[in-house]
């Protein structure tokens, strides 16, 4: 899983990059220091090849400080007018802590009798 969060301004603000094998946490990347962190033993033989690697460590940055921001821009730019749909919306807010009791329809006898 990989992405990016962006502020209001849509600037880069972080990126994230975690992944899995075989259902569990394996490897991740913070993008701050831009170093890996082996989440089991068996990843730590690919922390240190990817570490190593400078093509592998600069193609790391520029997913989500470049081009996860673009498609960021473009995803709210195609969805400019449902946006502005939904702002515009006024929907009434209600909250229950436990649901009406309704009857509709037939009553039914108790069971057993």
């Amino acid at each position: 899983m990989y992405g990016c969060e962006v502020s209001p301004d849509l600037t880069f603000k972080r990126g994230f990059e975690q992944n899995a094998y075989d259902g569990h946490d394996y490897i991740a990347l913070d993008t701050e220091t831009y170093t890996w962190t082996a989440s089991v033993p068996e990843a730590v033989n690919t922390k240190r090849k990817w570490e190593a690697e400078r093509s592998i460590m600069e193609g790391e940055k520029v997913y989500p400080e470049e081009e996860c921001v673009q498609w960021v821009h473009k995803y709210l730019e195609i969805g400019k007018e449902a946006l502005k749909r939904i702002e515009s919306l006024e929907m009434p807010l209600t909250f229950a802590s436990r649901p009406p009791l309704l009857s509709e329809g037939p009553t039914l006898p108790p069971m057993g009798r």
